[in-house]
């Protein structure tokens, strides 16, 4: 298991450390005014709002602070939403990470993600009737970015390397224990039965408690790969285990009230389930 272990480790942490670079390199050099969408209110811009939102390099703690400033500037509650969920679903970090499995599987996240972001923007719209308001204050992304652009780059990367292997290295350490304990332990082909279909449902549902980001899952992905999880409950697992979990729930409860971050995750939950189904298969 040890062995296991540090396989995978040296497998992921260097496309880690890869991943923030060109991260900390699109953001560097991205003028901010690509921030600036969202004015129209149609599907024009929850699509844009999407695309945006699942290649920027931010995690669940990264994406509601600008969240909340996209929010300040009256952009519609559609756009906020399908940027939001796609963000959290994917980002140029998790594509990168995710294509060490294979390119096909970054491209279907990439994908699925942005359909993802877009199918709950517009449901969360129909259910939950009111306008959202934002129950607390944030700092700015602008702020940020400021703060950012007055530093070097070489600075810059150095300083992102350390804010976010802060924050992901104990999840990604994490997410290795638990890959290791199953190729350990569970030696079974999962296809080999007749019907896997509730499996779908089950794995965002057993995602929920923990907090994976979009990258972060990588090592699980593999081994449920590994154990013969069929593609629908592996790209349902690959939706729902960045922003659908508990965490995500406190933070959305803070930032817009525990009814819409119920709404948000119960919705975004059902929708990770319905797009494994049908983009999985």
């Amino acid at each position: 298991m040890i062995g296991y272990a540090l396989e995978l480790a040296l497998e992921t942490f260097p496309l880690f450390a890869l991943a923030i670079v060109v991260g900390s390199l699109l953001d560097h050099y991205l003028p901010q005014s690509i921030y600036k969408f969202g004015e129209k209110k149609d599907l024009v811009s929850v699509l844009i709002a999407a695309l945006m939102g699942s290649l920027i390099p931010l995690c669940t703690c990264g994406m509601i602070p600008l969240a909340a400033k996209l929010k300040s500037r009256n952009v519609s509650d559609k756009t906020l939403i399908a940027f939001l969920i796609s963000g959290n679903a994917s980002s140029i970090t998790a594509l990168i990470m995710t294509a060490s499995i294979g390119i096909d599987l970054a491209l279907q996240r990439a994908f699925a993600s942005i359909f993802f972001g877009v199918g709950v923007a517009f449901l969360f719209s129909y259910f939950y009737k009111q306008n959202l308001e934002l129950k607390t204050e944030l700092h700015s992304h602008d702020e940020c970015c400021e703060e950012e652009h007055s530093i070097g780059l070489k600075q810059k990367i150095i300083d992102d390397l350390k804010i976010f292997s802060k924050e992901f290295i104990p999840w990604i350490l994490a997410a290795i224990i638990i890959a290791s304990i199953s190729h350990e332990f569970l030696n079974f082909d999962i296809s080999q039965f007749k019907s896997t279909w509730y499996l779908t449902f089950l794995t965002p549902i057993l995602a929920f408690p923990f907090y994976f980001c979009a990258g972060v899952d990588v090592p699980i992905i593999e081994e449920m790969l590994r154990l013969g999880f069929s593609g629908a409950s592996v790209l349902s697992f690959m939706l729902a285990a960045p922003g659908t979990n508990l965490t995500s729930l406190i933070m959305y409860g803070k930032l817009f009230g525990i009814k819409a971050a119920s709404y948000l995750i119960g919705i975004s939950l059902i929708s990770a389930i319905t797009i494994g189904f049908i983009l999985g298969q």
